[in-house]
């Protein structure tokens, strides 16, 4: 299908536009109506929404209709800025808060007052709301497989790392990171979290197998050994790593274990002495 300007309205009133918006799939101009209605939403008090969840208290839905259709993105931006501009001239209360086009060419009062609204106390209902959402099965599942065909394309994922390698380089971004993972890390059922979820990995023969590859590959580097004895030196010459190691020594099951390895070892040793002089039998 061709991408296309939709327009909103009240199906009380099908000769009033509320909303302009372009979109290239016919589902995008319903998506309005489950947006109003998502828990997500809940704290996004836009003019669109606000007019949307007027209606659905009044047990309707907006109702949309083909306004423009273009060939590619450049012609449909501009048939969204004509078509807003033409509409509001001619008398329809729209909703939009931009003059179209690309869709986030809002004016610098637009962008205040949004700024505005965001307050701390905003950002908490909003982030308690996502958790209350997110705690029902049904809405879970629609949030993961959402975001796996998000993920699922290319665009998507290149955008994602190009954003996330520009946050990494910003000093006060990994210095909330650290403090966060830092904070997160000290929470004991993180770290049960943690500790079953390394155990269940480690004891897949495939995991133990490629590590065990990689620990030999990276033990027979002289850089490796080197600071790995280094590092072992640095660590006995302490005090306290040497009373632990003699505690650990002490511990009775330590000490069971020691001397069932001993004496698992003189008795192979022992065959091994009995069986090289045997005397062979004469034929």
């Amino acid at each position: 299908m061709k991408p296309f300007v939709y327009g909103l309205y009240d199906p009380e009133e099908p000769m009033h536009i509320r909303y302009v918006g372009q979109a290239t799939r016919e589902w995008r101009p319903d998506a309005h109506a489950k947006e109003a209605r998502s828990p997500y939403c809940a704290d996004r008090n836009t003019h669109k929404l606000a007019w949307i969840r007027k209606l659905q208290r009044e047990g309707k839905e907006p109702h949309w209709v083909f306004l423009d259709f273009a060939d590619d993105k450049a012609l449909l931006d501009r048939a969204e800025r004509r078509l807003i501009a033409h509409l509001r001239v001619t008398g329809h209360r729209l909703t939009n808060s931009s003059e179209g086009g690309e869709g986030n060419s809002w004016t610098s009062e637009v962008r205040a007052k949004m700024r505005a609204a965001w307050t701390a106390e905003m950002r908490v209902r909003h982030g308690a709301a996502s958790k209350i959402a997110l705690s029902h099965p049904e809405v879970r599942a629609r949030h993961n497989a959402s975001m796996k065909i998000a993920y699922s394309r290319p665009e998507v994922r290149a955008r994602m790392s190009a954003a996330q390698k520009i946050a990494q380089n910003r000093l006060e971004v990994r210095a909330r990171q650290s403090v966060i993972s830092k904070i997160s890390q000290n929470r004991p059922e993180v770290k049960a979290r943690k500790i079953a979820a390394m155990k269940i990995t480690m004891s897949r023969p495939e995991v133990k197998a490629r590590k065990s590859a990689a620990q030999k590959i990276s033990q027979n580097r002289p850089e490796v050994r080197a600071k790995y004895s280094a590092s072992m030196k640095i660590a006995y010459s302490r005090p306290e790593v040497r009373a632990r190691m003699r505690a650990a020594q002490n511990r009775p099951e330590v000490k069971a274990k020691k001397s069932a390895a001993i004496l698992a070892a003189l008795q192979r040793r022992n065959q091994t002495s009995s069986t090289s002089t045997r005397c062979p039998k004469l034929g």
